[in-house]
């Protein structure tokens, strides 16, 4: 009913008609009563009942969503599902999933984009630091904040995703790792053992002492040989446990350098390389604050792989220059050099085995990994360059100066 100042409001009518003697309607006998509080507050009721309903739809929906999320192993995967959920959760006609940089990971759209307003959010990693994003568009009548804070649900779900994918893909190519440094291990510790047995018997039968000799050094060359291979996998386990221990004194530039030279010596003639070294003059009584045994193995690891990794009569140099508070040490051949998809990875332990898949070269392929955690602990850096296959490498460290 319309009140006299304008407004309307509900009202309850009850009433009832006095007859005549005639049994026509004489007048009508009832009362009014205002219900307009008691409609509002049940039309509020049910429109909130409404919104609840709506609303666990909604998170049912979401949480359909996480679990489809959550079961994807690889991130091609998980983008498709994301860009299925969000059209069907938030009614957008469009969908595009990016992830940032280019190892692998993958992108989805849905195709033909729609005219309107579009919401774009960062996917994050559990660091806060972006991975990718999600961009939606073409919704009828536009998105509200409900949307929003859907997408940014969805979004967070799936950023976890990545980072398990991520994760998983990881285990999954250390494991691989693992089996083929397995079976290269069994190689490498084999193959000393026939000419060790072979000397053995020779020892056993032999009275000629120039066939004694022979084998004797047989023995002992081979011996050497294994020692080496154990002390790589005691390093090894102890990077791996965190184990690592450094007796830190101040060493001089050049004794470490003069020292893995010599160390190193004997393989690069063997196999007929030229070794230049060229250190900077400024270097004299440059000292750095380390382990000089660590610090020795470092640049010796670095020259040995140069010298397998360089066909017989190669040319490998080593430098040696300040770079402002640092020092910049280079071992570069001309050899085998690395592609573009392992280089990444040539500091990961048993990275290797893809690298000389013939085993032609010998060793474990832990060498650079060690390299890459002793000039860690030394607070400096080392990198790895190579143009590609056949045209060399240039493995730089640089370490602070005392």
């Amino acid at each position: 009913m319309r009140r006299a100042d304008g407004s309307y409001r509900w009202t309850a009518v009850k009433g009832i008609p006095l007859l005549g003697l005639d049994g026509s309607v004489r007048e009508w006998v009832g009362a009014n009563r205002d219900i307009h509080d008691s409609v509002t507050q049940q039309e509020g009721l049910l429109q909130r009942l409404d919104s609840e309903r709506r609303q666990s739809a909604l998170l049912a929906k979401v949480a359909s969503a996480a679990r489809t999320l959550h079961t994807a192993l690889s991130s091609e995967d998980i983008a498709d599902a994301l860009s299925q959920e969000v059209r069907a959760i938030l009614g957008a006609a469009e969908v595009d999933v990016a992830l940032d940089g280019d190892t692998g990971d993958a992108s989805a759209a849905a195709p033909g984009a729609a005219p309107g307003a579009s919401l774009a959010l960062p996917l994050l990693d559990r660091k806060g630091r972006r991975i990718g994003h999600i961009r939606v568009a073409g919704k009828a009548g536009g998105f509200d904040e409900q949307d929003e804070a859907i997408l940014a649900q969805l979004a967070a779900l799936a950023a976890t995703g990545f980072a398990n994918a991520r994760l998983y893909r990881s285990l999954r190519e250390q494991d691989r790792r693992k089996d083929e440094f397995l079976a290269m291990l069994s190689h490498e510790l084999r193959n000393p053992l026939a000419p060790i047995a072979a000397a053995a018997e020779v020892l056993r039968i032999a009275a000629d002492p120039g066939r004694v000799r022979v084998a004797s050094e047989v023995i002992a060359r081979q011996v050497r040989h294994m020692t080496s291979l154990v002390n790589d996998l005691l390093d090894v386990s102890r990077v791996t446990r965190g184990l690592i221990k450094l007796d830190k004194t101040l060493v001089g530039i050049g004794t470490v350098v003069a020292s893995a030279v010599e160390q190193s010596r004997p393989l690069v003639e063997a196999r007929g390389h030229a070794l230049t070294l060229e250190m900077a003059p400024d270097l004299g009584a440059a000292r750095v604050h380390g382990d000089a045994t660590r610090l020795v193995q470092v640049i010796a690891n670095l020259l040995g792989n140069a010298a397998k990794y360089t066909p017989d009569g190669g040319r490998i140099a080593l430098g040696a220059a300040r770079d402002g508070m640092r020092v910049r040490l280079c071992v570069e051949d001309n050899g085998i050099g690395i592609d573009g998809g392992l280089l990444p990875q040539v500091f990961d332990l048993f990275t290797q085995a893809e690298r000389t898949p013939d085993r032609s070269q010998g060793g474990l392929g832990i060498g650079l990994a060690l390299v890459r955690t002793m000039v860690a602990l030394h607070g400096g850096e080392v990198e790895a360059h190579s143009d590609g296959p056949g045209k060399g490498c240039r493995f730089t460290v640089w370490l602070p100066l005392a």
